[in-house]
């Protein structure tokens, strides 16, 4: 563990912010925090009072109510906490929601929206490979990106591979130029593989 002065930790306008409304990613905010509590060394104490300073909203009224019933609680509580009210059924149908009815045309950054989506489906399919995450946001893709995007793929590429080749064909393809296909698909990834529907992949 890397331990740090007080003065070497973010301060709270350098934190992210959590509200628990709207299309909120908990699971995000937990890992920014683990990261200063087990690889900075950051005490409980700190990240305790920064919780105060960056929980906004319907976030922030249940971490007073919380710390009302148990005012010491350590981070790795607050963890479990806000895992059990907000890592919530509800929370993961709406997220799988978001993922099926979002149009990749709404949005004309794909690395964004690929990004967004990733994110989307981790959170009602936390065990899904990067190789299954990469499948089903195909599947929102028109045919002419998806079938490109697959000749350029190979099964070793990493996410960040895949955000420079999808990028670069939606951005020719959305201009409405000629793309050629260099490498043939059909034994990249087997049909059965792809999930038209992602909430199968539960």
């Amino acid at each position: 563990m890397l331990k740090q002065s007080k003065k070497d930790y973010p301060t709270a306008s350098q934190w992210p912010t959590f509200t628990g409304e709207g299309e909120y990613n908990h699971l995000e905010f937990i890992s920014w925090v683990d990261i200063l509590a087990n690889k900075m060394g950051m005490p409980d104490e700190l990240i305790t009072s920064k919780l105060m300073l960056v929980f906004k909203g319907v976030a922030k009224d249940w971490l007073l109510e919380t710390m009302e019933d148990d005012p010491d609680m350590a981070w790795p509580q607050w963890k479990e906490a806000m895992q059990d009210r907000f890592g919530t059924d509800a929370w993961r149908d709406k997220m799988e929601q978001a993922f099926n009815k979002y149009n990749p045309l709404l949005n004309p950054d794909m690395i964004a929206w690929a990004t967004q989506q990733k994110k989307r489906l981790k959170a009602f399919d936390p065990a899904a490979s990067t190789r299954k995450i990469i499948e089903n946001i195909l599947w929102k893709t028109s045919g002419d990106i998806r079938n490109n995007v697959l000749a350029r793929l190979s099964d070793s590429d990493k996410w960040s591979k895949f955000l420079v080749i999808i990028e670069d064909i939606s951005k020719n393809t959305y201009n409405g130029k000629r793309i050629s296909t260099t490498r043939n698909t059909q034994n990249l990834f087997k049909k059965s593989e792809f999930y038209k529907n992602p909430s199968s992949t539960k």
